[in-house]
């Protein structure tokens, strides 16, 4: 491994810390997602069909005992802007 090609740990904590990158040391388990979903549901008012890939869809499906973010892709960009609205 060549570490000359990496920014000391230090000065990358730093720069995350400036740009709100953060380590994601909360996790969430398949529970907390349906109750997270439930209520981003609820504050939507409105239907809205979004694919949800990655540790998340696997914490969902069991395969996995949590996961430290969401990825999920949208149909169109519409809907990235209907969620972009209600969540700034």
């Amino acid at each position: 491994k060549d570490a000359g090609n990496f920014l000391p740990w230090n000065e990358f904590k730093a720069i995350a810390q400036v740009y709100e990158v953060n380590d994601a040391k909360q996790k969430y388990s398949a529970q907390e997602l349906e109750e997270l979903f439930n209520e981003i549901g609820q504050t939507l008012g409105e239907p809205l069909k979004v694919f949800l890939i990655g540790g998340c869809n696997m914490a969902l499906q069991g395969i996995k005992a949590v996961t430290k973010d969401i990825d999920l892709i949208v149909k169109d960009k519409a809907y990235f802007e209907k969620i972009e609205s209600d969540f700034p």
